[in-house]
């Protein structure tokens, strides 16, 4: 027997404390790289004998905790006791030289041929260092005496703790960065995308986190069968969009997920059917009423189910088949189209914002051809009535004058009032009108005097023209007169026209008829004023 240990009973208490710290997080490292190795994938013989090598070290560094258990052991009863675990310490090392020299083997072979020799370097002397560091706490290093075994066993177990969490991370890197079933789980969990793949007759296969949290918000738990689960979304009623309620996620989410996949899975197990044998697939029936939150709104878009969730998001759900391998499998997929939802909402009020203005245009339009037509027919009228007054008026004259009636101008008259209605009245220019009213009540001999200019604007101009013509032929038929005059002003930015004559005043109040009340309507257009005097003589003031 050596006293290989005999060192450790000389160190104080807070030193072998430390020991047993450091052996507490050695063997937790070195536990943690053998289960971080063991889930890399795909298999390989390589990777084979490197997870035995972790194995084998963990029970390297498992005996040198025995062996210093022994330490602590004597200590507290005041004794010291011979070293053991030597066989077992001999037996780990020749399993970790023959391991270590296997895996150096099939690195080489793996790496031949490639240009990065440095790395394959690197590899063959990190698994050499595993030798190394189980030599140093051989009982054979105990012969150079307890303080260099103590040292040497120190230092293997920084180098022990320091190698596993080295090669931990390097591991964990791999696995994440590797093609792996726990990478491929990661990857999907990672998605926004829900994602659930499962066997033709529904019972899910793989389904990521995205995918259970939406069916537990939809449903109230996770369903293991989703052929049953879109069957529900899709035969529950569409209906427009509303404001809904539904349950929000708990938030011991993952606890529930976990029960009611135990509770799911004891559905199909040890429960009596009515055919007396064990429950079936076939046996347990779940109603989409039953199966969907209440809550939670379901619509269409372009084709495929939509739900609505009360937080504002829309997610898309398709299932497709799928052929892997001559197996047929189904897969349904959520896609988060809120963004998609809310531009085609606020495209579909647009439209009907649109529809409406529309409508109003529409009827905005008819509403002007209808106004369009009134004016035109009430131009019409005031033309046929100005002309006619017109006509009459020198119609009358010529009857009442002294002499014989000129009937070649009464025929004249006749004859040129058909042309005269046809003739709009923007054929000629209000300065035109004026001159060619003047020519007219000359040849009668009535005098038509114009102080001032008419207006530049020939729409004022135009109006003015009309209560000019009309004033007129008023005052030569009603009052006789034989002299019109007509004083037009500007002051102020307002337009002024009076119109007075030397006929006889009215014997009454004046009744306002069609002609006057033609040109206050026209005047009343342009924002002016028209007022009417009767004494001492007949005048006509325009504001414009």
């Amino acid at each position: 027997m050596h006293y290989t240990m005999i060192e450790f009973y000389k160190w104080p208490e807070a030193a072998r404390l430390l020991v047993t710290l450091l052996l507490t997080f050695c063997v937790a490292v070195q536990l943690l790289t053998a289960l971080i190795s063991s889930y890399r994938r795909p298999y390989s013989r390589r990777r084979l004998f490197e997870n035995l090598l972790e194995f084998f070290a963990l029970l390297q560094i498992v005996a040198l905790s025995l062996l210093f258990g022994q330490v602590m052991n004597g200590y507290n009863k005041n004794m010291i006791v011979p070293a053991g675990y030597g066989s077992l310490l001999y037996a780990i090392f020749i399993c970790i030289v023959i391991t270590t020299c296997i895996v150096i083997a099939h690195t080489g072979m793996v790496h031949s041929g490639m240009v990065h020799s440095g790395r394959v370097s690197t590899g063959r002397a990190s698994h050499a260092l595993v030798i190394a560091v189980s030599c140093i706490t051989l009982p054979a290093v105990g012969a150079a005496g307890s303080s260099v075994y103590a040292l040497g066993y120190i230092i293997a177990l920084l180098l022990w703790g320091l190698r596993g969490v080295i090669i931990s991370i390097r591991r964990y890197r791999e696995i994440r960065t590797g093609i792996s079933a726990l990478s491929i789980k990661n990857a999907i969990d990672s998605m926004h995308t829900g994602v659930l793949l499962g066997y033709p007759d529904g019972y899910v296969l793989l389904i990521n986190e995205r995918m259970q949290r939406l069916m537990a918000e939809i449903t109230g738990s996770v369903q293991r069968n989703g052929r049953l689960f879109f069957s529900a979304l899709s035969s529950r009623e569409l209906r427009s969009c509303s404001e809904v309620s539904c349950a929000k996620l708990p938030q011991d989410f993952y606890r529930q997920v976990a029960w009611q996949s135990r509770r799911n899975a004891s559905a199909f197990q040890g429960f009596d059917t009515p055919h007396g044998g064990k429950k079936t697939r076939q046996d347990v029936q779940v109603t989409s009423e039953q199966l969907l939150n209440p809550g939670c709104q379901m619509t269409e878009y372009e084709g495929q189910v939509v739900c609505l969730l009360p937080d504002g998001t829309a997610w898309m759900f398709i299932e497709t088949e799928l052929t892997i391998r001559n197996k047929r499998y189904i897969q349904v997929t959520a896609t988060d189209i809120t963004q998609r939802w809310e531009l085609t909402a606020e495209l579909q009020r647009k439209e009907e914002q649109l529809k409406l203005r529309g409508q109003e245009i529409r009827e905005t339009l008819d509403n002007l051809q209808i106004l369009s037509r009134d004016a035109e027919i009430q131009r019409a009228k005031l033309r046929a009535h100005d002309l006619l007054g017109q006509r009459l008026s020198l119609l009358l004259r010529i009857v009442r004058g002294e002499g014989a009636p000129d009937y070649d101008m009464i025929r004249s008259q006749a004859q040129m009032l058909p042309d005269d209605l046809r003739h709009g009245q923007s054929e000629s220019s209000p300065r035109d009108r004026i001159d060619s009213l003047r020519q007219t009540f000359v040849a009668i001999g009535v005098d038509i005097r114009l102080d001032g200019e008419l207006p530049e604007d020939e729409i004022i101009g135009n109006v003015f023209a009309d209560i000019i013509n009309e004033s007129v032929s008023n005052a030569v038929r009603h009052g006789f007169a034989t002299k019109v005059l007509v004083r037009i002003s500007r002051s102020d930015g307002h337009y002024r026209m009076e119109v007075t004559d030397d006929g006889f005043p009215p014997a009454g109040p004046v009744t306002e008829g069609g002609g006057i009340s033609g040109m206050r309507s026209s005047i009343n257009q342009l924002g002016g004023t028209l007022d009417v005097a009767a004494a001492p003589r007949f005048t006509l003031k325009v504001t414009v």
